[in-house]
C-alpha cells in the first residue's frame, strides 16, 4: 500500500490556484493588450483628423480667410473676404453642432481692387473684426433683417370631409412690430389640388373676408422680419357653410 506523502494535498491544491491565478492573468493581459490596440487606432484617428483639420486651416488662409473663437457663445467663426465689401462669417456652435453664417461690412482698398483682410482681436472673452475702418463685436448679436416666405399646408377647416367654409380672419401671431414688414397672402380650393389666390393683404392679417366657401385654404407669409422680431403661430376664424363660427 502506497502512502501520500504529508502535505501532498495542499500542495496540489495550492498548484491549482496558482495555475488559475495564471490563467486569469494571461487572460487580464490579453484583453489589456486589446485595449491598446483600440487606443492606439483612436490615436491614429485623432492624428488623421487633426491633419485634416490643419491642411483645411492652411488651405483657409491661402483663400484669405481667417479662423476665430468666440469664448462667450462656443462658436469656431471662419471669416472669408467676399471681395463684394463684406465678410462673410461661417459659424460652427460646438453647443448645438449646427452651422450658420452671417455677414459683416468690409473696409474695400480702392489701390487693390479687394477687401482689407480682416484682423481678429480676442479680449477674452469677447471676439472682434477689424476690418480696417471700424471694429466689430461679433460675441453680441449682429441686428440685421431676414426675408422669410412660408407656405403653409393646406388647412381643412369645415366640420365635415365634405362641406365647405368660408375663412373670415387670419391673423400672424409673434412678436411683430406694429409697422412690420409681413405680408399675407391667403389661396384656396374646393379639391385639394388646385388652389387660386383669394385676397392678399400688405399687413400680417387679413379681416373681415365674406364670400364663396372652400373646403382647403393656404396661407402664404412673406415680407422682412427684424433680427428681434418672431412668428410663433397662426389663428384663424372660419364659418362653416351649416354650423354658426368655429375657432381654431
Amino acid at each position: 500500500m502506497t502512502g501520500i506523502a504529508p502535505g501532498a494535498d495542499a500542495w496540489h491544491w495550492e498548484l491549482r490556484g496558482m495555475r488559475e491565478k495564471f490563467w486569469a492573468m494571461f487572460r487580464r493581459a490579453d484583453r489589456l493588450e486589446a485595449m491598446v490596440d483600440r487606443l492606439a487606432e483612436r490615436a491614429a484617428d485623432a492624428n488623421e483628423r487633426a491633419a485634416r483639420a490643419e491642411a483645411e486651416c492652411e488651405r483657409l488662409r491661402d483663400e484669405r480667410a481667417s479662423l476665430a473663437y468666440d469664448y462667450a457663445n462656443q462658436r469656431l467663426l471662419c471669416i472669408s473676404a467676399t471681395g463684394q465689401s463684406r465678410y462673410l462669417i461661417a459659424s460652427l456652435s460646438l453647443i448645438t453642432k449646427r452651422w450658420s453664417t452671417f455677414d459683416i461690412p468690409a473696409e474695400h482698398d480702392s489701390a487693390t481692387g479687394t477687401d482689407v483682410p480682416p484682423t481678429i482681436l480676442n479680449d477674452y472673452p469677447d471676439c472682434y473684426i477689424y476690418n480696417g475702418a471700424a471694429i466689430y463685436d461679433i460675441s453680441r448679436p449682429i441686428v440685421s433683417a431676414s426675408e422669410i416666405n412660408i407656405i403653409t399646408q393646406p388647412l381643412h377647416l369645415s366640420t365635415g370631409l365634405y362641406d365647405l367654409a368660408t375663412l373670415n380672419e387670419l391673423v400672424v401671431r409673434g412678436r411683430l412690430r406694429r409697422d412690420n414688414g409681413v405680408r399675407v397672402i391667403l389661396y384656396a380650393s374646393k379639391d385639394g389640388f388646385t388652389f387660386v389666390p383669394i385676397v392678399a393683404s400688405d399687413r400680417h392679417f387679413i379681416t373681415r373676408l365674406r364670400g364663396s366657401g372652400y373646403r382647403y385654404y393656404i396661407a402664404q407669409i412673406a415680407g422682412t422680419l427684424q433680427a428681434d422680431e418672431s412668428i410663433s403661430a397662426i389663428t384663424v376664424e372660419a364659418t362653416a357653410k351649416r354650423t354658426n363660427k368655429r375657432h381654431y
